[in-house]
This record gives C-alpha cells, structure tokens and sequence, in this order.
C-alpha cells in the first residue's frame, strides 16, 4: 500500500500470481512474410516505368548526332557559366585592381567592361571556344607553317583529312586560306610572326603577342608595319593596336610614329587603319584604371 500523506490512499498492492499468464498464449509469426500482393504489383509498375524511361533515354541519345550533341554540351558550359556569372553578381562588392602584369586582352576587357574584367580577376572562368575563334587559330598555325616553309596551300592543309564532324569550320578555314593567297600579303615576307613581348609603361607591365611584323623600306612614312589578322567580322579594338605599336617600338628603339599598325580582314583584303594612342595617352588610360582602384563588383 502507498501513501501520499497520512490518511491518503493512493495505491494498493495486488497480490502477485505465482503463474506467468504469458505462458498459456499461443506466439505465431509465419515465415516467410506472407506478400503483400496490392504493395507488390504497383512497386514492379514503377521499376517497369523507370526502365521503359531509361530506354527512351538511351534511344534518344543514340539517335542524336554527334553535332548535336556537341551543341548541347557547349549549352550546358554556358548555362554553368550564367549561372556562376551570377552568383558572382550577388555577391558583396569587391575594389579589384589592376594585376601588376597583365595580358593585352585584359587590358582591353577593363577598359571596354570594368565590371566583367573584375569577375574575371576575382573568379577566372573558362570562356567557351567559339567556332570562330577555333578557326582563327588554325589560321595562324597555318601562317606560322606557310611563313616558315614557303609553301603553298596545298601542301601544308588538305581539309579532307580533318574530321568530318568539324565540316563548316573546315570550310571557313580554307575560305580564310584561298582569301589570304589572293590578298595583298601573301607574297611578302615579315620580319617575325606571332612575336611575344613584354611592355612596360610606368609601373604597369602588359603583355602579348604579335600576329606580324613587316618592313617598310620603300614607304617614306614607316619603317615597320604591324599587322594583326582579322578572321572574323567582330569589331577591332584600336586600344590592341596601340598597344602593339608600342611594344614594337620600345623594343626597336625607333620613333612611334615611324612603326605603322593596321587590321587586316582576311577575307575582304581589307586594311583598316584606325585612329591609335601615342605613350601619353596609354599613360593617362593606364592612370585612370588604377586611380579608381579599379572598380567594384
């Protein structure tokens, strides 16, 4: 008997039996499990959907051409990239500033787009090949491989031994080719091609590549003419120019205004000779790059 208090009852004891009344009940349990029939034929429904998908599947992507294939692919990098370029966006605000060294192109990608020059620095992404881009340089192993040979089209590229997946590119090459042999340059000789340098302007280290470099002795104006080959009909950057043209001339040790530089579109043997910054100006730009430390992201 319990007690809470004296005088309460709370509980009274009840005599213990001396025999378990578990013993007398029967314990089953059958074996194996019996099956649950309803449970059974809708799980083999849904494993015999997911397989009939998967063969679809398989199926579709074995009709697919390799083409198209490759365009899905190149969807896919540009989808991560989008969606890495904003996540990049979001993020806090960022003072970035200009590499002690830098490429040519980079220089050109801050002044024409501060804010993707500085995702650029903070978070480098591959960019994807474009066709164009892939064909422009086959271009130039086939300047680099004519120059250095003094060969002809035909015994330095033959398009019928690329892969045929690649057919439309192939055809832009040897468009490119067939343009460059009837053009204004093909029977000159250049000094250099695909000449790396380093520029120093001030404390600003720029670095890169020249495409050409021809001599000039019969113009009265220039002695030397740089070249950068244009392969394609996307908009030429002056600001690569000058750069080049001041690379060359510290590098010669002739006057600035002695060095000619021009675009020279392939396909239409047409010379475009823009408006270009003397070292003053490329001074003034590089200041003004680094005085607004260089930008916020």
């Amino acid at each position: 008997m319990l007690c809470r208090e004296p005088g309460t009852l709370i509980d009274v004891e009840q005599e213990a039996s001396e025999t378990n009344p578990l013993l007398g009940e029967e314990l089953r349990h059958p074996w194996p499990v019996p099956i649950d029939e309803a449970k059974l034929a809708a799980l083999t429904d849904a494993a015999e959907q997911i397989r009939r998908a998967g063969s679809v599947d398989e199926a579709l992507m074995a009709a697919t051409d390799p083409e198209a294939q490759q365009q899905g692919q190149t969807w896919h990098s540009l989808a991560e990239m989008l969606i890495a370029a904003e996540r990049q966006r979001r993020r806090p605000r960022t003072a970035v500033k200009l590499p002690a060294s830098i490429s040519a192109s980079a220089l050109m990608m801050a002044n024409r787009d501060q804010a993707a020059f500085a995702a650029q620095v903070l978070r480098p992404m591959p960019r994807p090949i474009s066709q164009r881009t892939s064909v422009g340089s086959r271009f130039h192993e086939w300047l680099e491989t004519r120059f250095a040979m003094t060969g002809l089209f035909d015994d330095s590229f033959d398009a019928d031994e690329q892969d045929e997946s690649s057919g439309s590119a192939d055809q832009l090459l040897r468009s490119l080719i067939e343009a460059f042999e009837r053009g204004r340059y093909a029977e000159l000789t250049p000094l250099c091609i695909e000449e790396p340098f380093i520029l120093t302007i001030g404390d600003q280290q720029v670095r890169g590549r020249l495409d050409a470099v021809f001599a000039t002795p019969g113009d009265e104006t220039y002695d030397y003419q740089i070249v950068d080959w244009k392969t394609s009909n996307a908009p030429a950057d002056p600001l690569q120019l000058s750069i080049y043209r001041l690379a060359w001339a510290h590098s010669t040790q002739v006057p600035l205004d002695r060095v000619d530089a021009v675009f020279y579109h392939v396909l239409n043997d047409q010379v475009e000779r823009p408006r270009l910054l003397d070292e003053p100006s490329m001074i003034e730009l590089l200041a003004g790059l680094t005085a607004r430390d260089n930008l916020d992201l």
